[in-house]
């Protein structure tokens, strides 16, 4: 499951009728069984009960999502934003499709637009937007989300910005600033399969610049 779903709630629901609700539950519990055609089913009917249930709409994005629909789980996330502009998951569905996708203009844009707006309502945003403004080289917006991203984001997307960052400031050709980030990393993930990289790479800005070593306690 795209990880954009999260425990905010649309305003609309305060109108959701309970059927709707009922439906909306049964489909929360087929997903986290991995359900995902039977989540579909009573999504289907909590939408058919009442079409403007954002949360209804985006969680049926990602199912579609994660089935390769990925035509379909657009149109989904759409028409969450449409039933509620203020539904922030509604625009972080649609950046992660787009990120997906290699689209990394949308990507930027969407997030840009949700942390001006209310990014605690929105977990995952500046992970986002790190990836967007990461690939467009925009690197000072980049950055700033990057740490952002730390606070914000789960522990599997701060280990990915934690990576991409380094790579960012290698690209820039700050040694120093990539150092530290790979040797943060090696000490946060010592077993993850890019470990070995970080040490290897770590030695070798150690050997070309000495200063870039931490000293010894």
């Amino acid at each position: 499951m795209a990880p954009v779903f999260s425990s905010t709630v649309s305003a609309s629901r305060m109108t959701v009728p309970e059927k709707a609700k009922k439906e909306f539950g049964e489909a929360c519990l087929a997903v986290r069984k991995k359900k995902l055609k039977e989540a579909q089913h009573h999504l289907d009917r909590a939408l058919g009960s009442y079409s403007k249930f954002a949360d209804a709409w985006v969680l049926l994005g990602q199912t579609q999502e994660d089935q390769g629909e990925l035509k379909q789980a657009e149109q989904s996330c759409e028409q969450a934003r449409a039933a509620d502009s203020s539904y922030l998951p509604g625009y972080l569905c649609l950046a992660d499709l787009a990120a997906r996708q290699g689209k990394w203009d949308s990507v930027a844009q969407l997030t840009d637009e949700v942390i001006a707006r209310h990014p605690a309502k929105a977990p995952g945003a500046f992970f986002f937007n790190f990836l967007g403004h990461f690939y467009l080289k925009q690197w000072d917006t980049a950055e700033k989300s990057a740490f952002a991203a730390f606070k914000d984001g789960s522990q599997e997307q701060s280990r990915q910005v934690r990576w991409m960052l380094a790579k960012m400031y290698e690209l820039k050709g700050d040694r120093s600033a990539e150092a530290e980030q790979l040797s943060e990393y090696v000490k946060l993930y010592p077993n993850d399969a890019n470990a070995s990289v970080a040490r290897q790479v770590l030695d070798e800005i150690h050997a070309q610049h000495p200063s870039t070593q931490s000293p010894r306690k």
